[in-house]
């Protein structure tokens, strides 16, 4: 039996200025003459040491692709999200009943059971520190219809959330960093298809999050790391809402051009950049929206595409595109542009073992980890993507190493994306030292 996980995704889903780098930030607004590349040489034997440090403990990372199968007499395995080091996955196991299986840093899948041995369990996302496993359990036999909001933390038995007043039934979607914020949405019954968004806390219980004016409840999706940006959709329409019960903000997010409607599917680690798709009876665009830009379309040769997650700083998006009624996992960066992932990893020489890649569904937060599933019942994660460029310092990859380079990685001093020429996650001096040293 082949499990349409498309389908079924579709229902849920300043810093203080040193000298050093005034001086620096002065250096990347033109290209270097002599005398300022003396003075980038002796700044380059200082940062000797850091160079050395990222470079010669072991050759830069190789990517890698793993497969997480299903075990025998059950369907398929799909992962649904990642922690933010990407070593801890939610997966769901497809069977005569769902499994929510919690996937470790070595390959293996953990079952996470249901409350009621009867009932099936769907993980649906993981925290960002990878403690808490975000989901659902139902049931619809012979018996009542039951949806429960669900969270598993670490090896303690789950833990129903309940619902809204007034309501019987309820699914978690996603949390925060650590779990203390978890949204989801709850329902007047079991498979009723009518929904109204929640957000829960530990100490504050579950409260119920607002629409835009004139619309209904917000059905969240995702919510930033430190719980005060929350995304989804209302009435076909992307929004966010911000701050805290009491003092909500909701923000209605846009369309494309040509568009009737809109979704968003996740939220940036930062809170900064939503990512989703917008619609129209016959076509479908993935989509990247911040304040600054408000919502613009992610490039894609053609097709149709949705977006699913962002890393950190928006820098690395993660999705899918169908075309020809083909579908393919695929990846926006800052430097590499559209990437379809199965080519990408043919390219890098890494085997796929015949299966194809068909949707990923999260990134990391330093996007170098991505997971999803194939059109072969696996859930997959690639290790290393986007791999610092094979010229070191070279960020945007045109094989040299310049100001340009420069004013990229001081542009993001101190977070993560272009310029983490190392790969730990965060734009440092490590990676100054580095692209420094092989200033061209």
């Amino acid at each position: 039996m082949q499990i349409d996980h498309a389908s079924s995704l579709k229902q849920t889903t300043l810093e203080q200025t040193t000298p050093e780098q005034t001086t620096l930030r002065q250096m990347s607004c033109a290209p270097a003459p002599r005398c300022a590349r003396a003075t980038i040489r002796a700044l380059a034997a200082t940062a000797a040491l850091a160079a050395g440090l990222a470079l010669g403990g072991a050759a830069e990372g190789q990517v890698t692709l793993e497969y997480l199968s299903a075990p025998p007499g059950d369907w398929s395995a799909a992962a649904y999200g990642c922690s933010a080091d990407g070593l801890t996955g939610a997966v769901t196991y497809f069977a005569p009943r769902l499994r929510a299986v919690r996937w470790n840093s070595t390959g293996t899948g953990s079952p996470l059971a249901a409350p009621v041995s009867t009932h099936s369990a769907l993980g649906w996302a993981v925290s960002g520190n990878g403690g808490t496993v975000i989901g659902w359990s139902e049931f619809s036999g012979s018996g009542p219809s039951v949806r429960r909001p669900l969270i598993w933390r670490g090896a303690l038995p789950p833990l129903d959330l309940g619902n809204l007043p007034g309501m019987n039934a309820g699914k978690a979607i996603a949390s925060n960093f650590d779990a203390s914020v978890v949204v989801g949405s709850s329902e007047p019954y079991a498979f009723s298809n009518t929904f109204y968004g929640f957000r829960w806390t530990p100490k504050g219980g579950m409260v119920a999050l607002p629409g835009p004016a004139g619309l209904p409840s917000m059905i969240p999706t995702d919510v930033s790391d430190n719980g005060e940006s929350i995304v989804g959709d209302a009435a076909q329409q992307a929004c966010r809402v911000t701050g805290s019960p009491g003092a909500f903000s909701v923000q209605s997010l846009g369309l494309l051009p040509g568009m009737s409607a809109s979704t968003a599917a996740a939220v940036s680690g930062d809170g900064a950049t939503v990512v989703g798709s917008s619609s129209s009876f016959f076509d479908e665009k993935p989509f990247k929206w911040t304040s600054e830009t408000g919502m613009v379309a992610l490039p894609m040769p053609s097709g149709f595409g949705r977006a699913l997650d962002a890393n950190n700083d928006g820098s690395t998006i993660v999705g899918e595109r169908s075309v020809s009624g083909a579908t393919h996992a695929a990846a926006w960066t800052t430097n590499l542009g559209f990437v379809n992932l199965n080519t990408y990893l043919d390219a890098a020489g890494v085997s796929r073992g015949g299966d194809t890649l068909s949707t990923a569904t999260g990134v990391s937060r330093n996007g170098r980890v991505i997971v999803g599933f194939t059109s072969g019942g696996k859930a997959f994660r690639i290790r290393n993507f986007n791999a610092p460029p094979p010229v070191p310092g070279d960020v945007d990859g045109d094989g040299v190493v310049d100001s340009t380079d420069l004013g990229v990685l001081l542009s993001n001093w101190g977070g993560s994306g272009a310029g983490d020429l190392n790969g730990d996650g965060i734009v440092n001096s490590a990676d100054l030292g580095i692209l420094l040293s092989a200033w061209s």
